[in-house]
């Protein structure tokens, strides 16, 4: 452009309009490509956020449901409870290595599915694991350029196993853990029990053999254990029973018609299951032989006229597994005659489940009773019981030496192992808590992948 002069001259004015209207033009552009940036992370991480609290909800579900008859389809329907696709999730039953017996699996540090060629030839399934992979669509992905993003998620879930634990209010003086009278060095072995846990003090008469899958603690003290830890926190989350569900539920109500009118033990009545009822110092139950199919007994001890139920062996050899015994009244275990041993309960779906309001072990108002196990023997028993556990592992001259005895124990008051009387001291017991996954446990944790 040319002055009144000739001279040429630049519009100063109009170049720096046009490059500022550019320079605006970029900014938008830089700043809608940021905003879009900021909206699909805020948008991607509460996605994130929604799809692994689902995934941990879903493995915990399946884990407390790893008992029942199909804890994938829990896990599942938990997961879409939460809002996760259910076409983009993978469910795998499986063991979770919590004390770290074993050297890290090859995928998980921890965990390992079923079926595959690394999981540990002695465990159960003890755990559940949820993963998702989902494809989302970004909010502004036309702009940015990217449609879509996967998203993912992965959680596991394992019942912790307690073999023995105590879990009334610390302060009360009454959840405690022991073992009394005469017993062997290094008795009872405790193997396979996961955790041995007390909300007061565990007290063992002598030291007992500790296997490595085996922790012992306490919130008090402990007496007589080298390796066990004392001063740890409380149990003080224990799912309750619901026994209103667990009585309609159940299939068979036992109550006094089921017994015979006079005291023998000759003398028995059978019901529709082929089980005898003997009402011989009590009213003693005695299930058949074999698989009773899952089969809940709930007794009516309000029709018992305040006699102690007991659980019993006859004259025969039988083995009775699969099925759960829930009683409000005190349960005892019983040997009604010469000859004769009942084996109770066995591994994975053989366990025995037996629920107790009241005391498991002694008898109403004898507190110092214990039930011999002399002729009966648990191959795999679980004991809840929201008063005391009681067992005699004593033997007659020596009868049962190098007996093992496959039970788990959760009670709200003691825990009391009476040992072998004078006869029988040198004999070898062994409580072994491994006999299918921690069913009934209480105590439901996350793990890490």
């Amino acid at each position: 452009m040319k002055n009144k002069n000739g001279k040429f001259f630049f519009n100063l004015t109009h170049s720096q309009s046009g490059s500022v209207v550019i320079v605006v033009a970029l900014s938008m552009m830089v700043l809608l490509i940021m905003a879009a940036f900021v909206i699909d992370t805020g948008y991607l991480y509460g996605e994130k956020n929604k799809f692994q609290n689902g995934v941990e909800a879903a493995a915990m579900a399946g884990a407390v449901s790893l008992c029942d008859e199909d804890p994938e389809g829990v896990t599942r329907q938990i997961a879409v409870e939460n809002g996760l696709p259910a076409g983009s999730l993978v469910v795998k039953a499986g063991f979770y290595d919590e004390n770290d017996l074993y050297d890290n699996f090859s995928e998980y540090k921890d965990f390992v599915a079923e079926g595959e060629g690394e999981y540990p030839e002695k465990e159960f399934n003890n755990a559940v694991m949820v993963k998702l992979n989902a494809t989302e669509e970004t909010l502004m992905g036309g702009f940015v350029g990217k449609d879509e993003v996967t998203v993912g998620a992965a959680a596991v879930a394992y019942l912790a196993g307690y073999g023995l634990l105590s879990y009334g209010d610390s302060e009360d003086n009454e959840s405690d853990i022991e073992t009394i009278r005469s017993w062997a060095d290094d008795n009872p072995s405790f193997v396979g029990m996961g955790r041995i846990h007390a909300n007061n003090n565990i007290n063992f008469k002598k030291e007992p053999a500790i296997s490595e899958d085996t922790i012992v603690t306490a919130v008090g003290e402990i007496d007589n254990c080298s390796e066990g830890i004392a001063g740890v926190a409380p149990v003080d989350i224990v799912r309750p029973v619901d026994w209103d569900a667990l009585e309609a539920k159940a299939d068979k109500i036992i109550d006094r018609d089921d017994f015979p009118d006079e005291p023998s033990t000759e003398v028995f009545k059978q019901d529709e299951y082929n089980n005898k009822y003997y009402y011989e110092t009590g009213f003693c139950f005695v299930p058949h032989d074999g698989d009773h199919e899952g089969i809940t007994y709930f007794v009516d001890g309000s029709s018992l006229s305040n006699g102690f139920f007991c659980l019993s062996d006859d004259y025969t050899d039988t083995m009775p597994y699969n099925f759960t015994l829930a009683s409000k009244e005190p349960v005892y275990f019983r040997h009604l005659g010469q000859g004769g041993i009942m084996h109770l309960g066995g591994d994975n779906e053989k366990t025995v489940y037996i629920y107790c309001k009241d005391t498991i072990g002694g008898r109403r108002n004898q507190h110092k009773a214990f039930s011999d196990l002399l002729h009966i023997y648990f191959n795999g028993v679980f004991f809840y019981t929201e008063d005391t556990f009681k067992a005699y592992e004593g033997g007659s001259h020596g009868q049962g030496n190098g007996r093992t005895q496959k039970l788990r124990v959760i009670a709200k008051k003691e825990i009391i192992f009476q040992g072998m009387d004078s006869f029988g001291s040198g004999a070898e017991r062994i409580i072994n808590g491994k006999f299918g996954p921690p069913c009934g446990t209480m105590s439901v944790r996350l793990g890490r992948l």
